[in-house]
């Protein structure tokens, strides 16, 4: 027959003193569904334990047995683990009379003896002790409370909320009132949950600095705290020991012969320190930062901003390619000395300022989305990287969230996600130098409900020698806004949606891949509809610089200065300043691929947004 959980819980209480861990718990249940496992076997193993053998003496020299003050000593500790008091006289007098007759053979299962004869309120007490230490073994599981010491050498040097000792107080206390019970096991909760929030904390203290002995942190995930009043010279060795374990400095830099001495962390987390050269510890993989804080590290170590950071990475060693990588958690300010490439993953909305001296390229995801993976507009990123003369490639493709965006025209290349995002660029794009192409950008906004700006120009004498600009806005209802001259090579999309294109501060010429009448907006600075003046094809020769000739005459008798007309596969639309011919500086000349009908299209002036 398997052994009863409340049997193993009535052990934990009675031999150890303690209630049973949720590990614990479960070795000795599957212990009892063996063959041939009893209560007795159990009991005995329990007996033989060091928890046990180290809280009785009888069970760490059962030779003891024979003095009667010994057998006095250890039924008065059984009895207050038990029940929390002292034995009566006859019960005292029976139970050393069993071990006195008993010998060694009886010290082992005498205490599940005194268990199994326990009546009246001292059999309540073990049966609601019993059910508080499965209670504490459940609540071990669900809230992670780390049940495990550290090893303090015996010199107390950690600051340490043992899990144990916290609720076994607690257990001390355990009423045998049925009403009392049933408010004190709300309490228990109570108690388990401000445990779970600091049970793996330990602070370093002063060691002993004439004879400095190895600490070891708890076999758990421990977060061991370095602050003004601990000393390292009473150390000779911290180890994190297993688990996920975290350092954490409070005090002014740690220097090399330090910070040799810790092992074993995977994190280091830095609060207030002002400078800290993460790579003399070894095995740090992950670095988070409150305050402000300049921290040298090597290539791929993993930083995290907290919000408000304030934070200067730079490199230990220059390679090819240095990099970094970076999370942050709300507002923060970044710079990023000797770096090429940044890795910025934003793990909530904030705005952070990024400044550097040698970055190349930004990789950019933001993953501030709510549970059906939708784009939050409360958690926007909004990022500021203008300035980075060496910056030629924005990737945020991978991004779930919005991303509100402003880099230079220098920047050959910027992509964004699934976010609504807002994209502003700015400066000119140069011309053709010689056999250079000086003056490229292409701009990719993926899904979502995009606005893009592009402030500048994009320079040429011809399309041929001229800059290049393309943005694609992507899926979603896009708004692309030109304010500038363009004599080069322009080419917006607006892909799949409903898109509006702000041309009203743009002049020179460029083209619309993608232009469906009746859907998407042309916004050319007109106070009201219009027609175009109708479909002037009729009129035009053939040739299409002539066809332009003629279209800025008609367009330029016309109060609203604007007509359009198909000439080969595409169609034109030509936006006059009112003044006699077409010019670049002053005019603007859009080309929409394909024949359009354009009597659908509304053409309304409509406010750059």
């Amino acid at each position: 027959m398997a052994v009863a959980a409340a049997n193993i819980h009535e052990l934990y209480i009675a031999y150890f003193g303690r209630a049973a861990d949720k590990a614990g718990l479960d070795y000795w249940l599957a212990e009892g569904q063996k063959e041939g496992v009893t209560l007795e076997v159990i009991a005995k193993s329990f007996s033989d334990q060091v928890e046990a053998t180290g809280q009785y003496r009888l069970l760490n020299d059962p030779a003891l047995v024979a003095s009667a003050a010994e057998r006095e000593d250890f039924l008065t500790d059984v009895y207050q683990n038990l029940f929390g008091r002292a034995p009566d006289a006859a019960g005292l007098a029976y139970w050393s009379d069993v071990l006195a007759k008993g010998g060694k053979d009886a010290v082992g299962r005498i205490i599940i003896d005194i268990v199994g004869g326990a009546v009246g309120d001292d059999h309540q007490l073990i049966a609601n002790k019993s059910t508080v230490s499965d209670m504490y073994a459940k609540l071990q599981n669900d809230l992670k409370i780390q049940m495990t010491d550290a090893d303090m050498d015996g010199n107390g040097v950690f600051d340490f909320v043992d899990a144990k000792n916290a609720l076994n107080d607690l257990l001390k206390n355990v009423p045998t009132d049925p009403v009392a019970f049933e408010l004190f096991k709300s309490q228990v909760q109570i108690e388990a949950e401000r445990v779970a929030a600091q049970s793996n904390e330990l602070v370093i203290g002063t060691g002993d600095t004439t004879a400095p002995f190895e600490a070891k942190a708890s076999s758990g995930d421990d977060v061991v705290v370095l602050n003004a009043s601990s000393n390292l010279d009473g150390y000779k060795s911290i180890s994190g020991g297993t688990g996920s374990d975290t350092l954490r400095l409070e005090v002014a830099v740690v220097d090399k012969t330090d910070a040799s001495k810790f092992s074993g962390f995977e994190t280091l987390q830095l609060k207030g320190v002002a400078t800290q050269d993460v790579t003399l510890f070894s095995g740090i993989k992950h670095v988070e930062v409150a305050g402000t804080s300049t921290v040298t590290l090597n290539d791929g170590t993993l930083v995290s901003l907290l919000d408000g950071a304030n934070v200067t990475l730079t490199d230990k060693a220059a390679s090819a390619t240095d990099y970094a990588v970076v999370e942050t958690n709300g507002d923060a300010t970044l710079t990023a000395n000797g770096y090429e490439l940044l890795s910025l993953t934003a793990k909530q909305g904030g705005s952070v300022e990024l400044n550097q001296d040698a970055l190349t390229k930004l990789v950019i995801n933001n993953v501030a989305v709510d549970d059906a993976a939708t784009p939050l507009d409360e958690s926007l990123l909004t990022l500021d990287v203008t300035g980075a003369s060496k910056l030629t490639s924005i990737n945020a493709s991978a991004s779930k969230g919005s991303l509100d965006l402003t880099a230079d025209s220098s920047v050959a290349s910027v992509s964004t996600g699934a976010g609504n995002d807002k994209i502003t660029i700015e400066g000119d794009l140069a011309a053709k130098a010689g056999n250079t192409l000086a003056g490229t950008q292409s701009i990719d906004a993926g899904a979502g409900n995009d606005k893009i700006t592009f402030t500048g120009n994009v320079n040429g004498t011809t399309p041929a020698d001229g800059a290049s600009l393309t943005i694609n806005g992507g899926a979603g209802n896009d708004t692309i806004t030109l304010d500038g001259s363009f004599t080069g090579n322009t080419t917006l999309t607006g892909g799949e949606g409903k898109d509006l294109f702000d041309l009203t501060k743009a002049t020179g010429t460029l083209s619309i891949s993608d232009f469906v009448s009746g859907q998407d907006k042309l916004a050319v600075g007109l106070t009201k509809t219009t027609d175009f003046g109708g479909d002037v094809t009729s009129q035009l020769v053939l040739n299409k610089d002539g066809s332009v000739d003629l279209a800025n005459t008609l367009s330029g008798a016309k109060a609203d200065g604007i007509v359009y007309f198909h000439h080969g596969d595409n169609t034109y639309v030509l936006v006059n300043d009112n003044t006699a011919g077409y010019s670049a500086a002053n005019d603007l000349l859009i080309t929409l691929t394909g024949k359009i009908d354009l009597t659908l299209t509304d053409v309304s002036g409509v406010a750059a947004v």
